[in-house]
């Protein structure tokens, strides 16, 4: 696939197997736009060797100053650094996660010894060397993987996730304030710590009759966290949602839900539901963390909670149902700090930044 979009002095390639609805790489290529860079994109779906042929046939043929390999791109990066080399271009890695990270330690699919955790370890490393700029979700994810990959730290920048606010913004709605709605949506990796939601559930359904909560996705766990739960009824499964559809499930919701996995990783990064939900002006619970406490303070921004852990979960929720006056709080402060560092516009300023010492602009 071969696409142009927008005439401007400064262009970049999107490149890779990428795909173009993933909540990271939409944000990053509309953050681009708003900020008058021409974008082109050499994208394949093709599996193997033919994706890496179709890759380079594409690129060949098309004019841009800057490649940026979008998630997840690990094993592209090699083919893009060759073409960035005949095109003299610069060549920049959203890293975003580290295939060993996640399939090894967090995910558990892949034991750590295995010849093939060895490969996704090399992969990794391997991808950031090659590229010029490393670009990840967060301060504490650039510095894990300087340490790990043995990257030098000036390659390695910044950029939040942020939230699609084109799709994510305060709405008005109608809904039952009787009632308390928490609402989580996730794609069940051990990241999410779902079973701490159903943990908190279990408790609450003890302790109030008002508190319903609503999962939204699918995945890995999604059959054991239901089988989990087949004894609650304060549990509603949607299954899978469509992005445009969530905000209007996240705006019936009194509360929504972040992460609470016990993994590193969880520790390292936040995830696109944190932002989603402010960027809906939503109070939030999630997990306590180095990564979250870089940008958020408790209780003035959202509210913590140790990881791993449901009864603090369960505590906090309601906590937050008998005090309206502080979700409400939490959802402004939360909506304000938005505003300032997490919408496109600000990811693009970031993006700008980056670039800034690789372009005539």
């Amino acid at each position: 696939m071969i696409k142009e979009e927008k005439n401007s002095f400064q262009r970049v390639c999107l490149f890779g197997h990428y795909s173009p609805d993933y909540a990271r790489n939409r944000i990053l290529k509309k953050a681009l736009l708003r900020k008058n860079f021409c974008i082109v994109e050499a994208r394949s779906t093709k599996k193997g060797v033919l994706r890496y042929w179709e890759l380079l046939l594409q690129s060949l043929r098309l004019r841009f100053d800057h490649l940026v390999v979008l998630f997840p791109g690990h094993t592209d990066v090699p083919l893009a650094w060759l073409i960035c080399k005949i095109k003299r271009a610069d060549l920049i890695f959203d890293a975003f996660n580290s295939l060993y990270d996640s399939m090894v330690n967090d995910r558990c699919q892949v034991s750590p010894n295995s010849f093939r955790a060895k490969i996704l370890f090399y992969v990794d490393k391997i991808a950031c060397r090659l590229a010029n700029i490393v670009i990840l979700d967060t301060p504490d994810h650039c510095r894990y993987f300087s340490r790990t990959f043995n990257v030098p730290a000036e390659k390695i920048k910044f950029i939040p996730v942020g939230s699609d606010d084109d799709v994510m913004h305060p709405r008005v709605c109608h809904r039952n304030d009787n009632c308390l709605t928490v609402f989580f949506y996730g794609s069940f990796i051990p990241l999410h710590g779902i079973e701490h939601i159903v943990e908190a559930a279990s408790v609450l359904q003890q302790k109030s009759k008002n508190i319903n909560f609503i999962i939204a996705g699918t995945g890995q766990t999604f059959a054991a966290i239901k089988n989990a739960s087949k004894n609650l009824e304060n549990i509603m499964f949607t299954g899978w949602v469509p992005y445009e559809s969530l905000p209007e499930l996240m705006a019936q919701a009194h509360i929504c839900l972040g992460v609470f996995g016990v993994s590193d990783k969880a520790s390292r990064v936040i995830p696109n539901k944190v932002f989603d939900a402010l960027a809906l002006k939503k109070p939030i619970i999630t997990r306590d963390s180095p990564a979250i406490r870089e940008w958020f303070v408790h209780e003035k921004h959202l509210w913590l909670v140790p990881a791993g852990d449901g009864g603090a979960l369960a505590n906090a929720i309601l906590y937050l149902y008998t005090n309206k006056a502080l979700r409400d709080a939490l959802a402004e402060n939360g909506y304000a700090l938005y505003q300032k560092q997490f919408t496109i516009h600000a990811i693009a300023q970031k993006f700008v930044e980056i670039l800034k010492p690789y372009t005539n602009q």
